[in-house]
């Protein structure tokens, strides 16, 4: 090796050097922080009180309830299993459609591990509620729910 190529080789061996470590502190610092059990679904809402109709299968339990003047229904789903899906999206069908979105169905949540889950329905139609499990990674239709009622009677 010449002289003027042993200078060129020192130099850059001291360049990579100090280069090399410092991308490594900086690797390191800009690693994203890991997800411990984060839900991204929202805080879950109080239960309405009165229970309508009650649902019993063996990955889950769903429950129909309503506010004490029935304006207001919640389905309430307890996950008994582990999801098989990581993409459980919750359906309500039957709900007028609109002009933006064109369809009869409603997006009202998702289920992403076990335990329980409440969400807001559309008030439609007395003593008729229908909802969809649904995979939207597989596009496949999981289960369909079907709550048929009889609304409590006013005094």
């Amino acid at each position: 090796m010449v002289k003027p190529l042993r200078k060129w080789h020192i130099r850059f061996w001291a360049i990579l050097a100090v280069v090399i470590p410092a991308g490594m502190v900086a690797a390191v610092l800009a690693r994203p922080q890991t997800a411990s059990s984060i839900v991204l679904q929202p805080a879950p809402s109080i239960a309405l009180p009165l229970v309508l109709k009650t649902i019993s299968k063996s990955a889950y339990t769903a429950s129909l309830r309503a506010s004490v003047d029935t304006a207001k229904l919640q389905l309430q789903l307890v996950n008994k299993a582990v999801v098989t899906s990581p993409t459980l999206l919750v359906y309500q069908v039957g709900v007028p459609s609109t002009a933006a979105t064109g369809t009869d169905t409603l997006l009202v949540g998702r289920v992403e591990a076990t335990g329980t889950y409440q969400f807001a329905l559309a008030n439609v139609s007395a003593g008729a509620v229908r909802v969809e499990l649904y995979d939207i990674i597989h596009h496949t239709l999981i289960d369909t729910i079907s709550f048929t009622y009889q609304p409590p009677i006013k005094n």
